[in-house]
């Protein structure tokens, strides 16, 4: 008889005693994936490897059953893997991998009513319609969840950026996606979605398929910030998404303008407590926000903070004298540092950056706050229930790609220290971090809008 449980098919030759015999079924098909480890060692003869039985058909049925063994061997043309159950009564073929097997040569071969193999106390087989009828039916197997891992990539792998193209964060997302494009030799695309802090990348990421074909690279805020910044949130950043990696995106150093005559951080608040200073942010919530309000809190002053829709707009009026200070990228700060224009007197993180090695950590010049020692990070990401394989590859290969010369001279014009991290260390920096940045931005006191 043939008993199909799930898209496991069970093969039983009964003899004529198997009448009075029960009938050996399985409960738990995802049981058989299990046996995997068993039976996916490259083989040149039979390989066995005893299985409790519990595992395999429960224990209720361990009494009846005495062993399991897993055997893949090779045959005409294609190789079998299979698994049988021996009894006093009956004989138990599972087809383990139909992909590889039957061949038209193997199915002549069972057609001949040929054993499926010749071993101790197991039945021949005597019925040629049953046992081809069985053979055709375990390719169904093909698409069974408890078969071996599908084969990914076979198609292209999409990202979603939630920035506008130009930036570190949709820079980094094509070096990186090239690299792991090259590594999988599949394409990855790179679509950029921009709006609401992000909110509406994460909000296509989260609904796409989890498979590892759909993945998101954006910027901190989308997984902090708009938790408290937004009044509607169509995802859960820690629920809907699972970290890849972590690619830091250096650090944002403090600038005053030279007017003010400021070359260290004391300078600079002496001259803020003596004139009307006003500091530009890049965006309600950032860093650059609640750096300016820190150092307000700290040093008991009253510095005037002008948002802007990103940093070209701020770093323009910073130059024509608008604003007398303000805190952003490097990259996007280097006109005015290179034209003299601005000098940067602190950076946050506990170590000096690359880039500017006399500028002093705001740790190094008494700044206490927490928040100064925060790593501003961008992130890919990938909806929360995709194949940890998959993720754990990804992560692998952020990893190298940072270690390539495109990366690298990436890192170098946008002075960055460092590239992407590893999986462990990403997840374990966003976990410290997060909460800091959650109640940083609560102290603005913000209305979510």
């Amino acid at each position: 008889m043939i008993v199909a449980v799930g898209l496991n098919l069970i093969i039983s030759c009964d003899t004529k005693k198997s009448a009075t015999a029960p009938r050996n079924t399985c409960n738990a098909p995802k049981r058989w994936a299990s046996l995997a480890p068993s039976i996916t060692k490259p083989a040149t003869s039979i390989e066995y490897a005893t299985i409790p039985v519990a595992t395999v058909v429960g224990a209720d049925e361990e009494s009846r059953l005495r062993t399991c063994r897993v055997a893949r061997r090779k045959a005409c043309c294609a190789k079998r893997s299979f698994c049988w159950l021996e009894q006093p009564y009956e004989t138990v073929f599972v087809f383990l991998d139909a992909l590889s097997c039957p061949c038209d040569t193997c199915l002549r071969w069972l057609a001949a009513g040929r054993p499926m193999t010749q071993g101790k106390g197991e039945t021949k087989v005597g019925t040629c319609a049953r046992i081809l009828g069985a053979a055709i039916a375990c390719l169904t197997l093909a698409t069974a969840e408890t078969a071996w891992a599908e084969a990914w990539p076979t198609r292209a792998i999409k990202i979603v950026v939630s920035t506008p193209p130009g930036g570190i964060t949709d820079a980094f997302a094509r070096a990186y996606g090239d690299y792991i494009s090259q590594k999988l030799g599949q394409p990855v695309i790179v679509e950029n979605k921009t709006g609401a802090s992000g909110a509406l990348a994460a909000q296509s990421v989260k609904d796409s398929p989890a498979d590892g074909y759909t993945l998101m690279y954006t910027i901190s805020s989308t997984l902090i910030g708009n938790r408290l910044l937004l009044k509607s949130l169509a995802y859960d950043p820690d629920k809907d998404f699972s970290i890849v990696a972590l690619t830091p995106s250096g650090h944002l150093p403090l600038v005053a303008h030279t007017a003010t005559g400021a070359k260290t951080l004391e300078e600079f608040v002496a001259y803020a407590r003596r004139n009307k200073v006003t500091a530009g942010s890049y965006g309600i919530g950032s860093f650059a926000h609640i750096a300016v309000a820190e150092l307000n809190r700290q040093f008991g002053l009253d510095i005037s903070i002008v948002h802007y829709r990103g940093e070209a707009p701020m770093w323009q009026d910073f130059a024509a004298g608008v604003i007398q200070a303000a805190v952003g990228s490097y990259q996007a700060a280097l006109p005015v540092l290179d034209t003299g224009v601005g000098r940067a007197i602190a950076v946050p993180t506990s170590v000096r950056m690359k880039k500017l090695p006399e500028t002093k950590t705001f740790v190094e010049q008494g700044v206490t706050g927490k928040v100064f020692q925060l790593t501003s990070f961008t992130t890919l990401v990938a909806p929360a229930a995709t194949p940890t394989d998959r993720i754990e590859t990804l992560a692998k290969l952020m990893v190298e790609g940072g270690k390539t010369e495109r990366v690298q001279k990436l890192l170098e014009a946008f002075g960055v220290d460092s590239p992407a991290m590893d999986r462990a260390s990403s997840v374990a920096l966003y976990e410290k971090e997060a909460p800091i940045w959650l109640e940083s931005i609560k102290t603005l006191g913000l209305e979510p809008q």
